[in-house]
């Protein structure tokens, strides 16, 4: 498929905004996030961004966000960057993130807080692996997230799964992404190895943590944490060390799921996700390649 430049209908303006509207509509915008708010009778998700530069950036003139319009793309509709705050405006999301989703405690059905299936897991991995595979294929130049996390995977009133807070670094003033970044770029557990002695990001950064996403679809456990033990500082760690012990996928399953998962299926997807997590970025797979995988995992002989 020809890579396609971000223009109509591959392309939306994100508005600039003043502060003072988005504090009368949203008073707590001090928090990270928080509930939807009402802008114009328009339901709307409300997220700071707190910059983690060494030294402020100079903010650039205030003008429309181009940003790419997929189906598994979460739509900024509109962004306020100065010196007191970074907010962004998204479409609202009713089912949260894909996080949340996984890790509340004591899910049931009484509260909503429904324990997603295995056929709901694959199928939201694959959406966001759509919606990455977008960014890094299909938009020229090439986005690169610089943060996935199941906290940056919406989910909407279908349960179907939209890739949000992608390419922030670049929205909010920071450098290109084949450069050393001045900003941490990712999350505690996500972040690929060798960013710890580059400090630069490309594709197979984000390859990377989406594995992780794949391993917190398996287990149902967070990234990082002492459920994971003293002998593992991370989820990958812990897997690779679960699975090499012998007892397959099984052994990793999220004991929520019961004995309705196909295990064959279970097996592939945990195989994509150690592709990810490869130590060596040149030995991980492209989002594109990611996405064909998971798409064979429902067709795996029984």
């Amino acid at each position: 498929m020809a890579r396609r430049r971000l223009q109509q209908p591959h392309r939306r303006l994100a508005r600039h905004l003043r502060l003072q509207p988005l504090r009368h509509a949203a008073p707590r915008y001090r928090r990270p996030r928080w509930p939807p708010f009402l802008l114009r009778r328009r339901q709307l998700l409300l997220r700071r961004h707190s910059a983690r530069h060494r030294r402020p950036p100079r903010p650039p003139p205030p003008q429309p966000l181009q940003q790419p319009v997929q189906r598994h793309i979460v739509r900024l509709l509109a962004f306020c960057s100065g010196p007191e705050a970074k907010l962004l405006v998204y479409e609202y999301m009713v089912n949260g993130s894909l996080g949340e989703a996984l890790h509340r405690a004591g899910a049931d059905d009484g509260g909503g807080g429904v324990v997603l299936s295995w056929a709901s897991r694959l199928r939201v991995a694959t959406e966001a692996a759509k919606g990455l595979c977008y960014l890094h294929h299909d938009c020229s130049p090439p986005i690169l997230h610089r943060d996935v996390k199941s906290n940056n995977i919406l989910l909407d009133a279908r349960m179907e799964a939209h890739v949000a807070d992608f390419g922030l670094a670049k929205f909010l003033g920071g450098s290109g992404a084949s450069e050393c970044m001045s900003a941490v770029a990712g999350s505690y557990g996500y972040i690929a190895p060798e960013y710890a002695y580059t400090l630069k990001v490309d594709e197979k950064s984000d390859v990377y943590s989406f594995g992780v996403v794949l391993l917190e679809l398996i287990t149902g456990l967070k990234p990082v944490g002492e459920h994971l033990g003293d002998d593992a500082v991370d989820l990958v760690q812990w897997a690779r060390a679960r699975s090499s012990a012998g007892g397959g996928v099984l052994a990793l399953l999220d004991p929520r799921l019961g004995g309705d998962v196909p295990v064959a299926e279970a097996a592939h997807v945990l195989f994509v996700s150690m592709l990810c997590v490869q130590e060596h970025s040149v030995e991980r797979p492209t989002m594109r390649e990611v996405v064909q995988m998971l798409q064979q995992a429902r067709h795996q002989p029984s």
